[in-house]
């Protein structure tokens, strides 16, 4: 398909690196900044809010419909003015062993052995969890999480920072032409917000996510574990919106920190055993690596190589050689690795949703750089596998609220031979119908024989 005429961009992307060089450290706002609050939630954010697409329109084209997006994001943006708290990973009550400024998040499937644990009390009656954690075995259970990581809340601090930086720089940027006054003060609180998380040496968080998923435990234990990548999601949609964000010199543009903190993280995600070793996995921890490897390379203006990222899980590649036919079945269309596992359809769409995303970027690099219109279109892998793995899966949670998906000829969709019937109702279909747009962008609004 021929992408319509586009105007050019503001500032091309592959000519930007220097708009973004470092700059010395800025000082710090002169507020105090203040602990956040210590959260027992489920860790990790919801997963990628915008499509790439929106990114590449609303930054090189405008947004039709600003006014309506600035409507609805006006009750949110008030409630962070409302809100003094800021963020750090140093707020924590809990540190691993790389000291306050590194992350920590404890491995949610992993539990005390409960014959040490019984006998670890009965010898040390009233011990609490920070005494006893470390002097049992603990084993871990896939179907049974453990909710018990509270005291180490950095996953969540960096949730809540992303969270509000996304808002408050959606509205800024908006803001330029339909509300104006509003600019300043989401900038503003954009930097002080940033500054506390990345750019403070007291209270940033280091770049290196050497200790995600930590397991606990006086059982012998790797010392790092690609799964922590999972927990610092949330990165998305930091490096989504920075680009909106002035450019220095403007005394409160984040770059001068920012970049070069996304530098490091990306040398890390590209060198270091944890970053290495998720590259190679072959379930959705090497899906879910990929696509913020590729995030982060667009924003430190290196498109051509975040969409060598994303090549490397839909065609043939050292880390992933049978590209992406590995992970969607040519017979079945299912993801073959996720639907083994208990809770099959969780980890079925915590798969697609960054595999649809991850294209969706790919195919926004070609769209808005004229020079890598001649990358492939990874929408096409092994004969569109993608869009057979989304049918699928919209074809199966249907079925899990017992209605009637059908074949494109019309006749019955009948479940693959040995897989599982999906569990009956859920919020699923929120989560699925949302990148179903992503899909529709792609092919047209029919997607198989349901819309």
């Amino acid at each position: 398909m021929t992408p319509r005429p586009l105007p050019p961009p503001r500032i091309p992307l592959e000519t930007r690196p220097n708009n973004m060089s470092p700059a010395p450290p800025a000082p710090p706002p002169p507020s105090k900044p203040l602990p956040g609050p210590s959260s027992n939630r489920p860790i990790g954010p919801p997963l990628l809010h915008f499509h790439p697409s929106y990114f590449y329109d609303l930054r090189y084209n405008g947004l039709s419909g600003g006014a309506k997006a600035m409507s609805l994001l006006w009750p949110q943006v008030k409630a962070i003015w409302n809100d003094p708290t800021v963020h750090s990973v140093t707020f924590s009550k809990k540190f691993g062993p790389g000291g306050r400024n590194a992350f920590l998040s404890y491995a949610p499937h992993f539990h005390p052995n409960p014959q040490q644990l019984a006998e670890y009390l009965k010898q040390h009656p009233g011990a609490t969890s920070d005494e006893w954690e470390d002097k049992v075995v603990w084993e871990r259970r896939d179907a049974d999480r453990n909710t018990d990581t509270g005291n180490a809340t950095q996953a969540n601090q960096l949730s809540d920072v992303c969270q509000k930086v996304f808002i408050l720089t959606l509205a800024y940027h908006l803001g330029t032409k339909f509300n104006p006054s509003v600019c300043q003060r989401c900038l503003e609180q954009c930097y002080k917000l940033l500054w506390t998380f990345f750019g403070d040496p007291e209270t940033r968080m280091l770049p290196e996510i050497e200790y995600g998923q930590y397991v606990r435990g006086c059982q012998p234990k790797p010392q790092f574990r690609p799964e922590g990548l999972l927990h610092v999601r949330s990165l998305i949609q930091l490096s989504q919106v920075l680009p909106l964000l002035p450019a220095p010199p403007d005394k409160l543009s984040p770059h001068h920190f920012m970049h070069p903190w996304f530098e490091q993280h990306v040398s890390f995600l590209q060198n270091h055993e944890v970053g290495r070793s998720a590259a190679h996995r072959q379930n959705n921890i090497q899906t879910h690596y990929f696509i913020q490897l590729a995030t982060h390379l667009i924003t430190l203006n290196r498109p051509s190589e975040a969409h060598d990222v994303a090549t490397q899980i839909f065609f043939p590649s050292p880390t992933n050689p049978r590209g992406i036919s590995s992970k969607v079945s040519p017979e079945t269309n299912i993801l073959v690795h996720e639907l083994k596992r208990p809770n099959p359809l969780h980890y079925h769409l915590f798969e697609l949703e960054p595999l649809i995303f991850l294209a969706s970027l790919a195919d926004s690099v070609r769209k808005y750089n004229n020079n890598l219109q001649h990358l492939p279109d990874v929408w096409e892998a092994e004969n569109h596998a993608l869009k057979r793995a989304h049918d699928f899966t919209l074809k199966y949670l249907m079925r899990s609220y017992n209605l009637d998906p059908r074949n494109n000829d019309g006749s019955p969709w009948n479940l693959p031979p040995g897989t599982k019937e999906p569990e009956r109702g859920g919020t699923e279909f929120r989560q699925i119908l949302f990148h179903t747009r992503g899909v529709a962008e792609k092919y047209g609004t029919r997607i198989g024989n349901h819309r």
